[in-house]
């Protein structure tokens, strides 16, 4: 039933398939190679998720590119911007913020160059602190790109308008490429707030950031309400960029592998779900109400339960499915910590491991080297599966878990061993 929706084709005209295209999409070609830069009626169908999105922005699908998930997308960005250079390219990088983009950059020979969100205010990003960046980069590295996530990952916090003009103006002014990661721009649960494109506010701004500011944007079928990591495909759609760049991306993706027809077939889902009146809407839209009512329920539990505890602090969360938590640790603790050679938010993950059984994320992993120790709740639905959408307690029971593992450490209680 999920070929026949994507397909277009109902019960009665299941035998007709005189539409080339329409046969071209069935099932029994999935182990077929992809057209180079996605199905053509995909990228058609992605172009007009981007349009409607985008209060009817046009978007034009030869600008669209499919790629195997998000962070393909990533990695033939900064390999086209990073090439021909003299000296390494600088990357300015949010921390905290994804992993695998910054090895990236390590792997291509280039230079994270970190600017820091300001945790005191929500995680917002700072010009200022970008600004500094930036100056202290240009001693050592070409600065060229500047990388973004919004809805953030993992502080979950989501841009305001302002700030997103302001940072095109800061890209217009220091000619930088703008490479925007929306992944979690479908996750959007938290009170008075909305998701707002880059591509969005640059066509709103005026045709002297319009025309002139480099953009690529991506988004991915492993986040939001679908949540199919596994079928690893996505898209980036690229603005204003030089013809000569996109003959390079072009090459560039050509020569990599071929995203799968499975996952396009899942990513047209995403960008053409079932609507009104369809045979299944109704239950599309009652799990997809599910899972968002899940995530926004699981988020406000856990900062709820955080916030109760000595030694955690956490940002109430506005989209994405994680809880980026400040720890300090006590003395006693910290020692523990010096003597293992190991940061507090490591040390702390491993010990709750040890205890509950729970897997965190220390702060570590996400850039941060500064003094300031953090872990990474994931507050995902914990069912998607079932009939009848039952809301187990394990979320619950996680947090009590782990709740009384904290109040025990911070009070200096729990005995620490190797």
């Amino acid at each position: 039933s999920i070929l026949l929706h994507w397909s277009g084709i109902t019960v009665n005209d299941r035998l007709l398939l005189v539409n080339l295209e329409t046969v071209s999409h069935l099932i029994f070609l999935t182990g077929c190679y992809s057209e180079d830069f996605g199905i053509s009626c995909v990228r058609r169908n992605v172009a007009r998720f981007i349009e409607e999105r985008d209060g009817g922005i046009a978007c034009d699908r030869e600008n669209i590119y499919i790629t195997n998930g998000a962070t393909n997308g990533l990695q033939v960005q900064y390999t086209k911007k990073g090439q021909g250079s003299p000296t390494p390219t600088g990357v300015l990088v949010p921390v905290p913020s994804y992993t695998r983009f910054r090895l990236m950059v390590l792997e291509a020979g280039g230079v994270n160059v970190p600017y820091y969100l300001n945790e005191g205010h929500s995680w917002a990003l700072d010009m200022t602190e970008m600004k500094r960046a930036l100056k202290c980069a240009r001693e050592h590295c070409s600065p060229k790109i500047l990388y973004l996530i919004n809805p953030g990952n993992p502080t979950g916090q989501v841009m305001s308008r302002k700030t997103m003009e302001g940072v095109i103006k800061f890209a217009a002014e220091e000619k930088l490429f703008l490479v925007a990661d929306e992944v979690y721009q479908d996750q959007v649960f938290g009170d008075n707030c909305s998701f707002l494109s880059f591509k969005k506010v640059l066509f709103e701004m005026g045709s002297e950031y319009r025309d002139n500011v480099e953009l690529v944007s991506l988004n991915s079928v492993s986040k939001a309400y679908l949540g199919e990591c596994g079928f690893r495909c996505g898209y980036l759609e690229t603005i204003n960029i030089d013809p000569e760049a996109i003959t390079q991306l072009r090459i560039l993706i050509t020569s990599s592998s071929f995203p799968s027809i499975s996952g396009q077939i899942v990513l047209d889902i995403l960008m053409k779900p079932p609507q009104p009146g369809e045979p299944s809407y109704e239950i599309f839209n009652k799990e997809k109400t599910f899972i968002m009512n899940t995530l926004a329920r699981n988020s406000k539990l856990a900062v709820q339960t955080i916030n109760a505890l000595p030694g955690l602090r956490c940002n109430p969360i506005q989209a994405s499915m994680f809880c980026y938590t400040r720890l300090e640790l006590p003395s006693k603790a910290l020692e523990q910590c010096k003597a293992l050679d190991l940061y507090p938010g490591l040390f702390y993950c491993m010990q709750l491991l040890e205890e509950t059984g729970i897997v965190l994320d220390p702060g570590t992993g996400f850039g941060e080297n500064d003094g300031r120790d953090h872990i990474r709740y994931m507050n995902r639905p914990e069912c998607f599966c079932c009939l009848e959408f039952q809301i187990y307690p394990k979320i619950v029971e996680a947090l009590e878990a782990a709740e009384k593992f904290s109040k025990s450490l911070l009070a200096q209680r729990t005995p620490v061993t190797n």
